[in-house]
């Protein structure tokens, strides 16, 4: 819709739009796809786009409105409504493309962005469209006050077209926080909150911005009357200088002089001795030793009661250093309990508010996340007891080109991009859950590839785990909020450091 096609899947696009499509979402024997991941909490998988400084949008509409004309061929009239991702969501959820710097930042990409949104809307006005959705589901996540100030500016574009469908902007799966007023306040015709789950703190937002628009101490009659009812004429005073002076030494009483309070305080000597501790820094030193006390006091005080810190994961943990994490905490820690917590979610449980901290073996997405690198593990590949692998005893990724595939698209490691050269394996399924890849592995309906921890912490009876030589290996990741205040988390974060480093040494 947007033109923003990576440079290496142009020429298939060009030649089938739709072949073009699904190479961009698998890839091809010499083309690599895009990055495919959840679609926030869903179980729905997007194609991240890939954007860069040179990045060229230009519009194309034509698919959304061959599909808005065979809903209104169906007699749904103004009920037809195309539904559209919003261009603040798009660039936050885009990746700088290959090539570009890592910390690019798609949002300054805007301004380019918002005609081609001008462009189609006034494309779906002319097919018929009465109403166009815009989805800016990434504005219920922490956003930054230029994330908030590009989504005014934004709406404020779109909203002062004159060619152009009603819109309605929605967001869901979360509350919207500071970017519901942004949006209340944006010239458009519709807003569509969620008010289901967390979502439900949105009646609490929405009557605060009702009421604000509504209250009396912000809408009151009288001072619009006056600030209305101002002239040219009363930025001028009626009366000269001399005339008001006079006038107001006649009200007041002032002497000639008037004098405050301000710097006139008796100089005692008890106070010249504290503004001289003051400058020596004396005062200073003497209250923050007692701040850091008090603050010492209190953390140790919190830790005896603090609830349990959650460590999420998506499978494995940290693989054969999870026991001496657990054990050596346990020690240093007794009164801090630290729970240990399956989430069939690559993020562990971090974003939906299930864990403090996660075990991740991907990256981490999104502006408020810290991650520390912990290890990284080798991979190997898992095939049924009866395989004629099994008696190789150990494989590279050309073995592999023969077989079917088993894959974990939702929580797993692993793709087709792990093969770089030559032939791949075909996928024979594509699975949601750990306890699922296992069982068709199990049954012989493909192999898997992994990481190492797998085979320690999920052995099964009816799989044998092979070492791959020549893949790379899985980063293992320790991920936390920056805003995630609870007591032990550091004191976590460093003691894992320590086992892992300590095995390493």
């Amino acid at each position: 819709m947007v033109g923003a096609i990576p440079a290496r899947h142009r020429e298939a696009v060009a030649a089938d739009a739709l072949d073009g499509y699904f190479a961009m979402a698998r890839g091809t024997q010499d083309v690599a796809p895009l990055e495919m991941t959840k679609w926030f909490d869903t179980n729905y998988h997007y194609l991240v786009p890939e954007l860069g400084p040179d990045t060229v949008f230009s519009a194309d509409s034509s698919k959304q409105v061959a599909e808005l004309k065979e809903a209104l061929a169906l007699a749904l009239g103004p009920a037809a409504r195309p539904v559209l991702v919003g261009p603040v969501t798009y660039l936050l959820l885009a990746k700088p493309a290959p090539g570009v710097a890592a910390d690019f930042d798609p949002l300054p990409l805007l301004d380019r962005l918002l005609p081609v949104y001008a462009e189609v809307l006034a494309d779906l006005r002319a097919a018929g469209a009465a109403w166009v959705q815009l989805d800016e589901p990434a504005l219920v996540q922490d956003r930054t006050p230029a994330d908030l100030n590009a989504a005014a500016r934004a709406y404020r574009d779109l909203g002062a077209l004159t060619d152009r469908p009603k819109l309605l902007v929605a967001s869901y799966f979360d509350r919207l926080g500071d970017a519901l007023p942004v949006l209340a306040k944006a010239p458009v015709e519709g807003l569509a909150l969620d008010f289901t789950g967390p979502a439900a703190a949105n009646l609490d937002g929405f009557a605060a911005v009702a009421s604000r628009a509504t209250s009396p101490l912000t809408r009151n009659p009288r001072v619009r009357a006056r600030t209305a009812a101002v002239t040219e004429a009363d930025s001028r005073r009626s009366q000269p200088y001399p005339e008001r002076a006079s006038a107001q030494r006649a009200h007041l009483g002032l002497p000639l002089l008037p004098t405050t309070t301000i710097g006139s305080f008796p100089q005692t000597g008890e106070l010249r001795t504290a503004r001289a501790d003051l400058r020596a820094g004396k005062t200073f030193c003497a209250k923050a030793d007692a701040a850091v006390t008090a603050f010492d006091d209190a953390m140790r005080s919190d830790l005896q009661r603090v609830r349990a810190l959650r460590v999420g994961h998506a499978w494995s943990a940290v693989g054969v250093y999870t026991s001496e994490i657990l054990r050596r905490w346990q020690e240093v820690h007794p009164d801090v309990e630290v729970r240990l917590r399956r989430v069939d979610d690559p993020a562990g449980g971090l974003t939906s508010g299930l864990s403090d901290v996660a075990i991740m073996r991907t990256h981490a997405r999104g502006r408020n996340l810290h991650e520390e690198l912990l290890v990284m593990e080798p991979r190997v590949v898992a095939v049924a007891t009866d395989n004629p692998l099994t008696a190789v005893g150990e494989v590279r990724l050309a073995d592999l080109a023969d077989h079917a595939l088993v894959i974990n698209s939702f929580s797993g490691t692993t793709s087709l991009r792990l093969w770089q050269d030559g032939r791949r394996p075909v996928v024979a399924v594509e699975v949601d859950t750990l306890d699922d890849w296992q069982t068709y592995i199990a049954a012989g309906v493909g192999l898997g590839v992994t990481p190492a921890s797998t085979a320690w912490m999920h052995p099964h009876s009816e799989i044998t785990y092979l070492p791959l030589r020549d893949a790379p290996p899985v980063p293992v990741y320790l991920v936390w909020a920056s805003n995630n205040q609870h007591p032990a988390l550091r004191s976590f974060v460093r003691l894992a450091r320590d086992v892992v480093a300590e095995d390493a040494g």
